[in-house]
């Protein structure tokens, strides 16, 4: 993957079917994204800390070098690896972190890492290009290359002690790369879903489902003519030329899978929540089914929806069992031939009375707040594209518009969205608040695991921002009792030409954010430094910095350029 020299990017672990391994944060991959641990622990008396108060800083310099893009490799050992800071050839360092002498690897662009404890040195899988399919090659971290390679392919899609499992043109091979062992686990594969009810695998190929379990035997083969999979939490549904199925483990037996019908001449599986699956039965203009994942019992709903678009909320001390005697919330969307009522939202309340909240509606955002006094909720209607208008309803189908070009992907609530930013805001009854503007969706909230403190990234002016502080949390200003008054609260200042996506939570060492600042577009590098939330001062790491990592009681950090280029590590204390 060729990048400019000059252009800032932000560095994340490249979160490959193996799953991502740590934190990263820096200036090397901006387009990427960054993966962003939520949450700090606390610091715990100030005398005698459970947890550690500042940063040793500036750290010990494990090796000396140009480097940046550093992240982390898990096995029985850790690797530690990195790019040269203006290399263009794909050129990768590894190294292990108990003993750091660097080895390196030609033409590694796109790639993952296996996790498995069993292995010294863990495997790396990867494209001479930054591609998602095509001919991929497999090597070690001790930089160890292996002759075998397969044509066609994406990265792995699991792995176990002895291999890893590829997904190739339309077969499904466990591979060892160590010795160019391959055994073909299926042909004619379209789809591979992981964590099905725990560390299981389905594979849909030639027209039939197969379940590997964790180390990938296979426990069965399941359909004939599978068209649609949807996992759930404790079971797998699946809708074939017989019906809808439901796959789940014996009670007293886990590697027995057992297949009941649920509903035959079926389709349009749904899930909202996971709770509850729905489908049509029969397909053709027959009623709605819930079913209860965990159970597999189903009841015919007395009323019309989209299967695909319907959630099922149990009532205020509802038992939540069967939705046609226990009381439950119903939202759902349902469209007449008339283009202007396409994607209504409807609510339907325990007493089963009907409201439509609003057209061109998605279940994005929704959100019920129930009291013993009241009911009220919030929805988004009128969406186009990214945003919609963000709705408060009341259990009498009242509605009122709170915000404009809300969006429907963030977690939180965005509102006034102009097509890269927006502001933050919270809702309580019919009021609504703005915390922070000019925030970049993606990641703006950092809040410490006892929800005392949240951090916000807001001001962005297209590569730098701030950082505010403010005590609680947003879920606990969307709680305020509609009897108190709703305020937004003050923002402390944290810091100022904080780098976009340059934040990161130190969960893991002390109770605060550690960030880059002032940052040079020249050299893509910054000034690392970090807050502690809970005792209130900040503290300066180094600069010059490129990228770090927050990994276990420890911060590694690069500075590329200079005559501290290196890889350095600063614990905390």
């Amino acid at each position: 993957m060729k990048r400019a020299p000059h252009e800032p990017k932000i560095n994340q672990v490249r979160p490959g079917p193996f799953g991502a391994q740590r934190v990263v944060v820096g200036l090397a991959l901006l387009g990427m994204g960054c993966n962003i641990v939520q949450g700090y622990k606390d610091a715990g008396d100030s005398l005698f800390p459970e947890q550690s108060t500042h940063l040793a800083s500036p750290g010990l310099r494990l090796v000396k070098g140009h480097y940046r893009e550093l992240g982390v490799m898990t096995g029985a050992e850790l690797y530690l690896y990195a790019r040269a800071a203006d290399d263009q050839t794909n050129q990768l360092f590894s190294m292990r972190y108990a003993d750091p002498h660097p080895c390196e690897l030609e033409g590694v662009a796109r790639f993952s890492a296996t996790r498995d404890a069993s292995r010294n040195a863990p495997l790396l899988a990867y494209f001479h290009d930054d591609v998602r399919v095509g001919t991929l090659h497999f090597a070690d971290a001790a930089c160890k290359t292996y002759p075998l390679t397969l044509d066609d392919a994406r990265l792995p899609v699991g792995e176990t002690d002895k291999g890893v499992v590829v997904w190739a043109g339309s077969d499904l091979w466990l591979v060892t790369p160590e010795t160019g062992a391959q055994e073909r686990l299926a042909g004619g594969v379209t789809d591979v879903t992981s964590r099905v009810f725990g560390q299981r695998f389905a594979v849909q190929a030639d027209g039939r489902l197969t379940l590997f379990d964790s180390t990938w035997k296979p426990q069965g083969t399941f359909g004939d003519e599978v068209s649609s999979v949807l996992r759930a939490e404790h079971s797998l549904f699946y809708v074939d030329s017989a019906g809808a199925h439901r796959i789940a483990a014996n009670h007293t037996d886990a590697t027995r899978l057992e297949d009941q019908v649920v509903a035959s001449d079926a389709c349009l599986l749904g899930s909202q929540g996971g709770a509850w699956v729905t489908l049509r039965s029969p397909c053709a203009d027959g009623p709605v089914l819930a079913v209860n994942e965990s159970t597999g019992r189903s009841f015919t709903l007395p009323f019309d929806a989209d299967p695909r678009q319907l959630k099922l909320v149990p009532a205020l001390k509802s038992r939540g069992v069967d939705p046609l005697v226990d009381p439950f919330w119903f939202f759902y969307l349902r469209s007449d031939a008339d283009e202007s009522s396409k994607n209504t939202l409807f609510v339907r309340t325990p007493a089963g009375i009907e409201h439509a909240l609003g057209a061109h509606s998605t279940l994005q955002q929704l959100r019920l707040v129930e009291s013993t006094s009241e009911t009220h909720g919030y929805a988004l209607v009128d969406v186009d594209g990214e945003t919609g208008r963000y709705v408060w309803w009341n259990a009498a189908g009242e509605t009122r518009v709170l915000a404009e070009r809300a969006m429907w992907r963030p977690r939180r609530l965005i509102v006034d969205f102009d097509g890269s930013l927006g502001k933050v805001a919270v809702a309580s009854g019919d009021r609504l608040q703005v915390l922070a503007e000019r925030v970049p969706w993606q990641a703006f909230e950092y809040q410490d695991s006892t929800q005392q403190w949240t951090v916000l990234f807001h001001d962005l002016d297209g590569v730098n921002g701030r950082l505010s502080a403010f005590y609680d949390g947003i879920d606990g200003l969307q709680s305020t009792p509609l009897d108190k008054p709703f305020v937004a609260p003050e923002l402390s200042e944290v810091a100022s030409s904080v780098v976009v996506l340059g934040t990161a939570s130190l969960s893991d060492v002390l109770s605060g954010v550690s960030y880059l600042t002032h940052f040079d577009p020249e050299t893509r590098t910054g000034r690392l430094e970090y807050r502690n939330l809970e005792l209130r001062f900040t503290a300066h790491v180094n600069s010059g910095v490129s990228d770090y990592v927050v990994s276990r009681d420890e911060v590694l950090y690069t500075i590329p350029y200079g005559d501290d280029a290196g890889i350095w590590l600063v614990p905390g204390k």
